[in-house]
């Protein structure tokens, strides 16, 4: 009894004294979107054949996944875990005060340009902010209550998602999607590689069997291994929307799947192989980094994550920028940023091998301070099967093998900027390099500025050839269309100048051409009627235009 009290007592005093000590200063949401219709890609480029739409389901995951969070984060449940994490402490972002009301100078919401993930990030902010009350966005104190107003609207009112709008713009939540090294990669190294050749060799039945099913994608009978996404995901779509069994009895089969039979095309054995298969495949793609367990063939390293994981790390440095920002994104990029702070093999280990990212799961990025301001970063993963969220150790990332370490799963937030100097791609214009983009905005200014500055430098030209005018798709560049156009417009205007004041000169001409005539036969009338020396007519004109008597010079008057 007294070593159970004993226990108790010490329990109390190292909650309390981690209450005291760490604040949640920042958290940071990346969320694979909901469940959505069918969706088939291109294996080399990844370019989508149609727009995939969200469903019921995938809205009713998203906006649970928003309530988790507002339980979690806001300490406002009654759950056991909510409670707990109230006692510690350590997981209340600013003490629970900076999610009681959607406040924009705090909380900002961004998404991928696309439908299922547009409509994910609205479905999470209904979970996550329901009240009608708001903040002005005047004061970015999470304490500060007076600034609040209440919409007049039947429910709450929408809060805004931004989008970096053209896909080919969005180098950051869709850069797996814009860098041509990692589609090179995937296509000639990956898909040639001895583990892929063994891959598909060890599954040679079940994609012969797959290709009888789908004779439209198969080639000479079986489905190639790298579009076996194709197969796949609308056997998965058709299972998860036509068999699913939940609470609000959300069945929207029949809207969204245009072949309920897909459902039971393969037996449960097959598709669960499949699945396997399919996990495994995303993971060779966007999962390998720099800790697998093939060092000879990278395909993602560092490109798909770093421009985010920037985006993260600069923000927790800036106390003004907000303390919750969401990313509402795919499985791709969740598992590019993995892949990025090389804990894919920790994730596997942790998640207990769970490979694939399913709908409405998201990494969670924590960011604490403690009383002596050193800052802290924490890895989470949430999936939508389980109610808590499992720390990812990072124990093979360098950054979080610290000997002054404080707390279990955390990592100093300065040696994790620092390593992330060393080990991933610090700039949008490294990343633009690396990854060999011509066509996002970002990359094309960067270009533009690096020649000039090589021209002010050389005092010259450096183009070599008529190419450097094209991107690389054949088409002018904008800042040349730009400049041509000006030129083009300013040089015309001067001809039309030129052709008016030629028009204008040649009227003069005329005019003046008319009085001499009428000089000339006045002073001849003058010259056969008198011997006077005055210059006058019998009309009384009289010859006294400086330009009239420049042309009369060298004519004999009389």
């Amino acid at each position: 009894m007294l070593l159970f009290l004993v226990v108790v007592v010490f329990v109390v005093i190292a909650t309390t004294t981690i209450s005291a000590d760490t604040t949640l200063e920042q958290l940071h949401v990346i969320t694979r979107h909901g469940s959505r219709t069918m969706l088939s890609k291109d294996a080399d480029n990844l370019a989508e054949a149609g727009g995939a739409a969200l469903t019921p389901l995938g809205q009713q995951q998203l906006y649970e996944l928003g309530s988790w969070l507002r339980s979690r984060y806001h300490g406002n449940s009654t759950s056991t875990s909510s409670r707990m994490d109230a006692i510690k402490g350590m997981s209340l972002l600013k003490k629970g005060n900076s999610l009681k009301h959607y406040n924009p100078a705090l909380h900002r919401l961004e998404s991928t340009n696309t439908d299922r993930t547009l409509t994910s990030a609205n479905s999470l902010a209904i979970g996550l902010f329901p009240s009608k009350t708001r903040s002005s966005g005047n004061s970015i104190d999470a304490t500060d209550d007076s600034m609040l107003y209440t919409s007049s609207l039947l429910y709450a009112p929408a809060i805004p998602v931004y989008t970096d709008g053209n896909d080919n713009n969005d180098v950051t939540l869709r850069a797996y999607r814009n860098c041509p090294t990692f589609h090179s990669r995937l296509k000639n190294d990956l898909y040639e590689s001895l583990e892929w050749k063994n891959l598909e060799s060890q599954n040679r039945y079940l994609l012969q069997k797959l290709g009888r099913i789908f004779p439209e994608l198969s080639v000479e009978g079986t489905i190639p291994l790298q579009d076996v996404w194709n197969v796949y995901d609308p056997v998965h779509v058709a299972l998860t929307e036509c068999t699913v069994e939940n609470d609000n009895d959300i069945n929207s089969c029949d809207a969204f799947v245009p072949h309920s039979t897909l459902a039971s095309a393969i037996s449960k054995q097959d598709f669960d192989q499949l699945e396997r298969l399919t996990e495994h495949t995303e993971h060779l793609k966007f999962g390998k980094g720099l800790d697998a367990s093939l060092p000879d063939i990278v395909t993602a390293g560092n490109l798909l994550g770093s421009n985010l994981l920037q985006k993260i790390l600069k923000r927790s440095t800036m106390t003004n920028e907000g303390d919750f920002f969401l990313y509402s994104t795919h499985a791709p990029t969740l598992l590019g940023l993995l892949s990025t702070l090389q804990a894919t093999d920790d994730f596997y280990s942790m998640s207990g091998g769970e490979r694939f990212v399913d709908y409405g799961s998201a990494l969670l990025v924590e960011i604490h301070r403690d009383d002596d301001d050193e800052y802290f970063f924490e890895l989470k993963y949430k999936s939508t099967e389980n109610d808590d969220a499992i720390d990812i150790r990072l124990d093979k990332s360098p950054a979080c093998n610290l000997s002054d370490q404080k707390y279990s799963s955390w990592c100093s937030l300065n040696e994790i900027i620092d390593w992330a100097k060393r080990n991933t791609l610090s700039s949008e214009q490294q990343w633009c390099e690396a990854c060999n983009n011509k066509l996002a905005d970002v990359c094309l200014m960067m270009t533009s500025s690096r020649t000039h500055n090589q021209n002010s430098n050389t005092g010259m030209a450096t183009g070599n050839s008529f190419d450097e005018f094209f991107v690389n798709d054949g088409s002018p560049k904008t800042s040349i269309i730009i400049t041509l156009t000006f030129f083009g417009g300013f040089l015309v205007g001067i001809l039309l100048m030129g052709l008016v004041c030629c028009i204008g000169c040649d009227k003069n001409m005329s005019s003046k051409n008319t009085k001499i005539e009428k000089a000339e036969n006045a002073a001849a009338t003058d010259c056969s009627s008198s011997d006077s020396d005055d210059a006058v007519g019998n009309e009384g004109t009289v010859i006294n235009d400086d330009d009239d008597t420049e042309k009369l010079k060298d004519k004999e008057i009389c």
